[in-house]
């Protein structure tokens, strides 16, 4: 698998998109080996799943506009479908599509430097999946991601509720070099 990489690491099954060059968008090839990968893990002995992308600039760009992949395909609780906990571990730019697989993920544990976007409403289309990010999170806020495309930090994430931890062990908003 030439656009993810799988490592099984105990009963942790950890898939990196890993297309770092073109800051980790999701292509066709993308979307169908992560959902192969996922059947693969969810027939396995393995018990938590952990995605996250190459490199520290991006999670993901979102769709690879270049080679549009059938998105769903690569979305838990659509395209993936499994029992077991899947992890997004995101750090930089986490944008459209990419925001929606981090946001169906069972936990979300971002990096001082993740920053959630949804610009498809500034290109004049919005829509699909991304409209469950408002029972995620406070619905006026999942309005102003969705239809004003504002950036979202890691802290503000936390505070919204998207994501639960920070990548170095601390809650949000929390420096890793900070006692608590």
């Amino acid at each position: 698998m030439a656009q993810i990489t799988i490592e099984n690491v105990g009963k942790v099954t950890l898939f990196t998109i890993n297309r770092p060059a073109r800051k980790n968008a999701i292509c066709k090839d993308t979307a169908l080996e992560l959902q192969q990968g996922f059947a693969e893990f969810d027939a396995s002995e393995q018990r938590v799943a952990v995605i996250t992308g190459a490199g520290n600039d991006a999670f993901s760009s979102g769709a690879d506009v270049t080679n549009l992949p059938e998105l769903w395909r690569c979305i838990p609780g659509s395209g993936i479908t499994t029992e077991k906990p899947i992890i997004a571990a995101t750090a930089g730019w986490v944008v459209g599509g990419s925001l929606v697989l981090t946001m169906m993920c069972d936990l979300l544990v971002a990096a001082e430097n993740t920053k959630f976007s949804y610009p498809e409403a500034r290109l004049g289309f919005t829509g699909g999946m991304i409209a469950g990010l408002a029972a995620r999170i406070p619905h006026k806020v999942a309005m102003d991601i969705m239809l004003l495309g504002r950036t979202v930090d890691a802290k503000r994430g936390y505070e919204i509720g998207l994501a639960e931890r920070t990548r170095c062990g601390r809650q949000a908003g929390r420096g890793c070099n900070e006692a608590g």
